[in-house]
């Protein structure tokens, strides 16, 4: 039991990342935790951590003591969640999301279920954001941009294409069509240079032999919205947060091939999910379809 206790202890610590942050969560002193972590590695005979100058990787035994400690954790998130329902409590759900897709399924009311059956909280952020509090077992359930690289202790399901829509003011229209044909884009209002959107679509406007050249950076796409309204560049953003400006104060900018970025759900293996998921996820599958 003891051992136990200490392997989901450094599953935590894996998650966290850093002693100080993992104590924190625990709620014990590091060196409590230090401690407790010795103590395993004396039990199991072996090293599980290598300590470098940026933190700690895990050696082969570490990845296996905390692939164990991890099973143990979400066994007891399953029992507490299995009691809750075996009485008159709802299960506690927490659903992370990226802003268009928070915004796509809370107007198309495809949470409902999972409103009814759970006690639901929607949290909406970007996605490395998502991702790092997914493996800090702080969100249940990622419904994000497609990671480059993931984690083997994440469950991954495609969700499908979120087109975007690049857009300026009528004023900009001439202009910005005659730059894209020479091959460039300039005063291009973008996501933030280090987000996974921003790459994508970099990437995708480079393959069709367009240079784009920021002038504008944000992490929130309803600001690069509001200094589109205002003529002063062109914007890509997802065709829901959209539509609306476009029948009015905005004119679409036509390239040879629509951007997109995919869209995935992720969340911990071993963890089980409230059975409304499997609607959810299937609604909004079929929403980008």
């Amino acid at each position: 039991m003891i051992m136990e206790e200490r392997l989901k202890k450094f599953a935590v610590l894996v998650d966290y990342g850093t002693f100080t942050e993992a104590a924190r969560q625990l709620h014990i002193s590091q060196p409590a935790l230090t401690t407790a972590i010795k103590k395993l590695e004396r039990e199991l005979k072996s090293s599980l951590l290598v300590h470098t100058s940026g933190g700690f990787v895990l050696t082969k035994f570490g990845q296996l003591a905390y692939d164990q400690g991890n099973q143990l954790n979400h066994s007891m998130t399953n029992f507490r969640n299995r009691f809750k329902e075996a009485g008159t409590q709802r299960m506690q759900f927490r659903l992370g999301c990226i802003d268009s897709v928070a915004d796509l399924i809370v107007k198309r009311h495809l949470i409902k279920d999972l409103n009814e059956s759970t006690e639901l909280s929607l949290n909406v952020e970007s996605s490395s954001t998502l991702m790092t509090r997914l493996k800090r077992q702080q969100i249940d359930l990622v419904l994000a941009v497609k990671q480059p690289a993931v984690s083997t202790s994440f469950a991954v399901q495609t969700i499908g294409r979120e087109q975007f829509y690049l857009a300026c003011s009528p004023s900009l229209k001439t202009n910005v069509e005659t730059e894209i044909k020479q091959g460039r884009l300039t005063r291009f209002l973008a996501y933030n240079i280090q987000s996974t959107t921003y790459n994508l679509l970099s990437q995708q406007l480079l393959a069709q032999s367009i240079v784009a050249s920021p002038s504008f950076y944000s992490t929130n796409p309803a600001i690069l919205l509001e200094v589109a309204l205002q003529g002063k560049g062109v914007v890509a953003l997802p065709r829901s947060m959209i539509t609306t400006e476009l029948k009015s104060k905005l004119v679409e900018i036509h390239l040879k091939t629509p951007l997109f970025r995919p869209i995935s759900a992720y969340w911990q293996n071993g963890i089980q999910l409230p059975p409304e998921t499997d609607r959810l996820l299937g609604l909004l599958t079929k929403a980008f379809d």
